[in-house]
């Protein structure tokens, strides 16, 4: 091997710095909190089949849960409470579970659950920079998740798309079932 050649490979062997889940764009921390809520999967994919689960009931449950949803989230965010990242296998779980079961829910009932989906993720959330800025970022990004999700199924009313619509519901409720088999397997 030449010396050039050498050099070159011994400087690629260098260490750079490591940084491990940081979002920081360098435009604000709104934006910060953005792409910090949609780079988590373990965030928006049950918000996600939340949304879809709306948009299949009605305009009514979709209105509902675009507002509520982000609110009690955000409140769970800036109360500082935490909830271990193993729960976060809940949110999975149910809404993957009624989406799946196609279960017809009244506007309250699924208001009530959405604050529950919100306040699980948002309590499991764990953002690094916790800021009011950055959380309203964060939090008007599940609000657009939530609209443009609900309102791409609104118009389905049966047949095989709405099928796939709830394979997608039992694959995000298996989702669940191997993050509750992970955390239960890395406890051990």
């Amino acid at each position: 091997m030449r010396p050039p050649i050498r050099l070159a490979a011994v400087l690629a062997l260098l260490p750079g710095i490591a940084s491990a889940h940081l979002v920081s764009t360098g435009f604000g921390p709104v934006t910060d909190g953005a792409y910090h809520f949609a780079l988590s999967p373990e965030q928006f994919l049950p918000m996600a089949a939340f949304a879809l689960l709306a948009g299949l009931r009605g305009p009514a449950h979709a209105r509902r849960i675009i507002f509520v949803l982000p609110l009690a989230w955000l409140a769970m965010v800036l109360s500082g409470l935490a909830i271990p990242a193993g729960f976060g296998a809940i949110a999975f779980l149910l809404t993957g579970g009624l989406l799946a079961a196609n279960i017809k829910l009244t506007p309250a009932q699924i208001a009530i659950a959405a604050i529950v989906v919100g306040a699980i993720s948002g309590g499991t959330y764990g953002a690094e920079d916790a800021s009011l800025l950055s959380s309203l970022g964060s939090a008007f990004t599940i609000f657009v998740l939530l609209a443009l999700v609900s309102s791409a199924v609104l118009p389905l009313r049966g047949g095989w798309q709405v099928i796939a619509v709830r394979v997608l519901g039992s694959w995000t409720a298996a989702t669940g079932l191997l993050l509750v088999g992970w955390a239960v397997h890395s406890r051990s």
